[in-house]
């Protein structure tokens, strides 16, 4: 349900700003208004405690961004706390980055590796994801020794897994289910 909710606010506010030519900018509202919220204990407190007025919570978010959040940003903080809905603030900006980045045909990935990769394997990954999804890739590099060779792409919910640990266990699954064919007999 809260996904759902989330999905609509943030379908609503990116058809209102592309209409307004503003998707870019309110995206970049929607992440520094998540970053100044996070970034203290005491504004996340205020915001997300329900025993604190939606009166003061208005308050508190004209003070800090009227000035410098676009008019549709300032407006969605506005509707969300009126509605008791500043929890779902985070699914929101998620789900309007997402609708940008198709819209923009981009998408973002994470790849892990089990050793550090080099620029130029680096570089050779996100050309290969970008011509098996067809859009351009904003591509965020980890280490995961677990993996043991290859590589993990997550892509969205779509994820690729090149990985040594994803045979490994792809070899071990068979193998069980072949002992076990020929218990059965």
């Amino acid at each position: 349900m809260d996904l759902k909710l989330a999905r609509r606010y943030a379908r609503a506010l990116f058809v209102s700003a592309l209409e307004q030519q503003a998707a870019e900018r309110v995206a970049k509202d929607l992440d520094e208004t998540a970053n100044t919220i996070n970034g203290s204990e005491e504004l996340r407190r205020a915001m997300y405690n329900p025993l604190v007025a939606d009166e003061r919570k208005t308050e508190i978010v004209q003070q800090l961004f009227r000035e410098s959040v676009h008019p549709l940003t300032m407006r969605l903080l506005e509707v969300m706390i009126q509605k008791d809905r500043e929890l779902l603030f985070e699914e929101v900006r998620d789900e309007y980055n997402r609708l940008l980045e198709d819209h923009l045909g981009m998408a973002k990935a994470v790849v892990y590796s089990a050793l550090p990769l080099e620029q130029g394997d680096r570089q050779r990954i996100v050309e290969s994801l970008e011509k098996a999804m067809g859009k351009k890739i904003e591509a965020d590099f980890e280490t995961e020794p677990s993996l043991i060779g290859g590589v993990r792409a997550v892509i969205g919910d779509y994820e690729v897994d090149g990985s040594i640990r994803r045979y490994l266990d792809e070899m071990r699954d068979s193998a069980r289910l072949e002992i076990e064919r020929r218990r059965a007999v």
